[in-house]
C-alpha cells in the first residue's frame, strides 16, 4: 500500500508541476505578444496590410522579404485591422506545433524522457529566443520554427531509419521547400536537409512532398505577388548583396562566430556532439547524414547571427535537434 501511495504522490506531483509549467509558458507568451519591438516587425506588418488592401509585393511596394514571410500576416489582416500584438498570435501558435513535434518526436521512447525535453525546449524558446526577439512576427521566427518541425519529426527519424509519422512524409519535404520562400539565401540550407532526409524508400513521397511546397509558394506568389518583381527583386538583389557567391564566407562566419562568443562556441561543441551522436547510431555505412544536418545548421551563420534575430532559425534548430540527446 506504501508504495501505491508513494507512486501516486509523485505522479500527482509531477501532473501538478507539467500543468504549472504550461500554465507559466502560455503566461509568458501572452506576455511577449505586447513586449519589445524592432522596427522588422513594423515594416512586414504595414507590407501585409498593404497587401490586404490590394497592393502586390514587389511591384507597388518593394520589400526583400521572401513571398511566405506574408502569409501569416495576410490571415490575421483578413479578419480586421490588428497591431503587433494580433499579428505575434501566428508565431505562438506555430510555437506550440513545434512543442508538439519535439514532444512526439519518434526518437524518443519515454513518456517522461518526452516531458522532460519538451518543457526544457519550451522554456530555451519561450524565455531565451525571446531575448532576441523569437516571439515577434519575422521570418527569421517562422524559418526557425520551420527547422524544429522537420528535424524533429522528418530529417531526424529519417537519418535514425526510424518510422515516423506518416503525413510528415509529404509535410517534412513541403516545410524544407519553403524555406527558400521564406528567404532565398536558406536554400542551399533547404538543400542539404533534403539530401541528408531523404532516403530510397520514401523518394516518391519526398517529391511530391516538394512539389505540394513548390506549387502553393507558387500559387501565393501569382495571386499576391508579381512574379517578374519577384525574380528581379527578390531573387536576384538577394543573391547577389546576401548570398555571398561561395563557401568561403561561410567558413569565416563559423569561424568568427564560434571563437569570439561564448554561445559560439558552446553552440559549435552542441553541434559536433549531436553529428556524433547521429553518426554512431545511423545503420549507413558511410554516416554521413548527420554531418550535412549539422553543417545546414551552421550555415545559418550566413548572416552571423551572434545574440541577434538573424540568429533565430540558428539556435531554433537547436530545439530540433534536442531530441537526439535523448
Amino acid at each position: 500500500m506504501n508504495e501505491r501511495r508513494r507512486g501516486g504522490v509523485i505522479r500527482v506531483f509531477f501532473f501538478l508541476v507539467i500543468t504549472a509549467s504550461v500554465f507559466l509558458i502560455i503566461r509568458y507568451q501572452v506576455f511577449l505578444l505586447g513586449h519589445n519591438n524592432w522596427c522588422d516587425e513594423d515594416e512586414t506588418i504595414v507590407v501585409a496590410k498593404m497587401m490586404a488592401h490590394g497592393q502586390k509585393l514587389y511591384t507597388d511596394i518593394f520589400n526583400h522579404h521572401g513571398p511566405l514571410t506574408f502569409l501569416p500576416g495576410l490571415i490575421v489582416e483578413s479578419l480586421g485591422d490588428f497591431k503587433i500584438p494580433v499579428h505575434r498570435i501566428p508565431i505562438l501558435f506555430l510555437q506550440w506545433i513545434a512543442l508538439l513535434a519535439v514532444y512526439f518526436s519518434p526518437l524518443i521512447y519515454s513518456k517522461m524522457s518526452k516531458i522532460c525535453n519538451t518543457l526544457i525546449v519550451a522554456t530555451f524558446i519561450v524565455a531565451f529566443l525571446s531575448g532576441i526577439y523569437g516571439s515577434m512576427y519575422l521570418y527569421q521566427s517562422i524559418a526557425g520554427i520551420f527547422c524544429v518541425i522537420i528535424l524533429a519529426q522528418y530529417t531526424l527519424p529519417n537519418i535514425l531509419s526510424l518510422p515516423f509519422c506518416k503525413p510528415m512524409a509529404i509535410i517534412g519535404p513541403a516545410l524544407i521547400v519553403s524555406l527558400s520562400f521564406l528567404a532565398i539565401t536558406y536554400l542551399p540550407i533547404s538543400i542539404l536537409l533534403f539530401l541528408a532526409s531523404v532516403r530510397r524508400e520514401n523518394i516518391k513521397s519526398s517529391l511530391i512532398g516538394i512539389a505540394c511546397g513548390l506549387l502553393f509558394n507558387l500559387f501565393f506568389i501569382l495571386f499576391f505577388f508579381s512574379l517578374r518583381g519577384y525574380i528581379a527583386y527578390h531573387l536576384y538583389l538577394n543573391i547577389k548583396f546576401l548570398g555571398s557567391g561561395t563557401i568561403i564566407p561561410l567558413f569565416q562566419s563559423v569561424f568568427n562566430f564560434s571563437l569570439g562568443t561564448p554561445v559560439g562556441f558552446v553552440s559549435l561543441l552542441y553541434l559536433l556532439l549531436i553529428a556524433s551522436i547521429l553518426c554512431i547510431k545511423s545503420k549507413d555505412r558511410f554516416p554521413w547524414r548527420g554531418i550535412v544536418v549539422a553543417f545546414s545548421v551552421a550555415a545559418f551563420w550566413m548572416r552571423n547571427p551572434g545574440w541577434y534575430f538573424h540568429g533565430l532559425p540558428y539556435l531554433y534548430s537547436f530545439a530540433g535537434l534536442s531530441p537526439v540527446l535523448f
